[in-house]
């Protein structure tokens, strides 16, 4: 027996509402059923409109069920049009004058103001994506060394401590038969654990987190964000905090950037980023000479190139501080794990997503960095 529509899916969402009150899944034989009500009603829709269509004062029951016999309340014109409806075997009917002639006379077409409700009721287009609030992503842990990890538990690494102390003359005469110098050298192995950054974002709708595509992307992204803030807030700690060289010469940050340069390469290092806060990199950008901006202000990407080093915009930070990347040390860090737990909310149709990633800095050697504090 033919149903309308709206009891096709009236029995679809019963069998989802016995599963539910069941406190369980639909078995695999009842989201067969599922799938074969959704697709008959889909396609009952599609007749009945073409039917209201042709006819807005057609009542639904009128030719659903019905045989479509050649005279009386359908006619043969309706049996024609909804058989050839439901089998999709042509896009052209032919129907008799004689059997629309037995229909009453249609309605006046119901015309529509542009008004807000109206608009909402019309056919709606979608834009591909979500628009988002500004992210400010200036970070510092992108531009240092990084290595993967996957289920590790902690990062061991061997490292040179102490001091380098040279007993005797390394040169000597070939025919000298005293004893050679000798180096101290003090190498210590350390092993830290892995710290986790974790988000998590609770009560989804099933109905957007499976029907709206960009949704569970825009989810990631916004999480991914977060887990980013977090890494860089765990490196910029590290360090800060570091028992690192600290000195001051000059006036100006242009003249003690480049001094404190010079300071750095003495103790061995080759720095290559100047991390410095907002404020610092505009001053930096602005300094003008007798014939304009000292440096290259229209270089796109980055700020303004500074003694070969790259300017990184740290928001928050006190100090500049110059770091050799090669030597400040790692960054282990893990892949960011997504997932969504539906049973939580099992019984509201929500969801939960978590994001988390295994991280730690590595800081192998704090005198690669060098800070440059405030004059007196």
């Amino acid at each position: 027996m033919a149903r309308t529509a709206m009891q096709l899916a009236e029995r679809a969402r019963a069998i989802y509402k016995k599963c539910d009150g069941e406190n369980r899944e639909p078995t695999p034989e009842e989201r067969l059923e599922i799938e074969q009500l959704l697709e008959q009603g889909t396609a009952q829709k599609h007749i009945e409109d073409q039917m209201k269509t042709l006819d807005p004062g057609v009542a639904i029951g009128e030719f659903v069920g019905a045989s479509y016999p050649d005279s009386g309340p359908i006619g043969v014109g309706w049996g024609l049009v909804a058989e050839a409806i439901a089998t999709k075997r042509q896009r052209h009917f032919e129907v008799p004058t004689t059997a629309l002639l037995q229909r009453k006379a249609a309605p006046e077409p119901r015309t529509k103001d542009l008004t807000s409700n109206d608009l909402v009721e019309g056919v709606q287009h979608q834009l591909p994506s979500f628009s988002v609030l500004g992210a400010d992503q200036r970070f510092l842990f992108p531009h240092l060394p990084a290595t993967p990890v996957t289920g590790e538990l902690s990062v061991s690494d061997f490292r040179q401590t102490g001091s380098r102390t040279v007993n005797g003359e390394v040169e000597r005469e070939l025919t000298a038969t005293g004893e050679k110098a000798t180096l101290d050298l003090e190498v210590s192995f350390f092993s830290e654990p892995l710290k986790q950054v974790a988000i998590v974002v609770e009560a989804i709708p099933n109905a957007l987190l499976e029907g709206v595509s960009s949704l569970r992307t825009f989810l990631q992204t916004e999480c991914q964000f977060q887990l980013s803030k977090a890494i860089d807030a765990h490196v910029v700690d590290a360090v800060v905090l570091s028992d690192h060289p600290f000195d001051a010469e000059g006036t100006g940050p242009l003249t003690r950037i480049r001094n404190a340069v010079a300071a750095h390469r003495q103790l061995g290092y080759n720095p290559t980023i100047a991390a410095v806060s907002p404020v610092t990199a505009a001053e930096l950008d602005l300094t003008l000479t007798g014939g304009g901006y000292e440096f290259n202000v229209q270089r796109y990407g980055s700020s303004s190139p500074l003694f070969s080093l790259e300017v990184v915009e740290i928001p928050g930070l006190v100090d500049p501080l110059l770091i050799d990347p090669r030597a400040i040390g790692t960054l282990a860090l893990g892949t960011t794990k997504v997932d969504v737990d539906q049973s939580s909310g099992f019984t509201v149709n929500t969801s939960t997503l978590r994001a988390e990633a295994s991280v730690l800095f590595v800081l192998r050697n704090p005198q690669a960095i060098y800070e440059i504090g405030i004059a007196s």
